[in-house]
């Protein structure tokens, strides 16, 4: 099928990397759209950039009408939204990001009790409705399915959800199929999980 690239998220940009570059490269990529992961007990490790660095960070795409951001949100942060707490969604948005994506998983430090799960989806949809310029990306795989299978049937979900297929549960592990986007044409999809040079998709359509 034919390619209707919307965005192409590369993940886990931190201190390493100067922000600076990465504006040269939204700049002549404007599709592009780097993924910082949040997570405050590994915050200035790899891959968990320094709120400093952050911060640098924002200031650029602020300034910038093609530097695209989202927040992945890990660990406690995840939580945070899961247990209905806009604080720092909020503060994401003010900062300027785009989109941020609910990494609601094991391999993420976030564990489900199935017995709060309609507690979940109530407080994720209240904070897609109070941070309404945010684009909240819900995993769509088995392990999340207890969360994203009710929303996407609800016929009163905010606009501004997406979801992720990634059966890696955000390991990023190869995997040979991807459901077509047609599966709910009513919400935006995209795609991730080793995915190579040799899949041909629809992105974030």
């Amino acid at each position: 099928m034919d390619a209707n690239l919307r965005i192409m998220g590369f993940c886990g940009v931190d201190d390493s990397v100067s922000p600076e570059l990465l504006q040269l490269v939204s700049d002549k990529y404007p599709f592009v759209e780097w993924g910082v992961l949040f997570r405050s007990d590994l915050e200035g490790s790899p891959r968990y950039p320094s709120m400093d660095w952050v911060l640098q960070l924002a200031a650029l795409g602020r300034g910038s009408s093609t530097m695209r951001l989202a927040g992945h949100l890990c660990g406690d942060r995840c939580q945070q939204v899961l247990s209905g707490d806009t604080a720092f969604l909020l503060h994401l948005s003010a900062l300027g990001f785009q989109r941020v994506q609910i990494n609601a998983t094991a391999a993420n430090k976030v564990l489900l009790d199935p017995m709060d799960t309609p507690l979940y989806i109530a407080n994720l949809k209240r904070c897609m409705q109070e941070v309404p310029r945010l684009e909240f990306i819900v995993q769509c795989n088995q392990e999340t399915e207890a969360l994203w299978k009710p929303l996407v049937n609800d016929t009163t979900v905010p606009a501004n959800m997406s979801i992720l297929y990634d059966a890696s549960c955000g390991t990023g592990v190869r995997v040979s199929s991807f459901p077509a986007p047609s599966l709910f044409p009513h919400i935006p999809c995209g795609y991730a999980g080793g995915i190579g040079r040799q899949h041909r998709m629809l992105v974030n359509r």
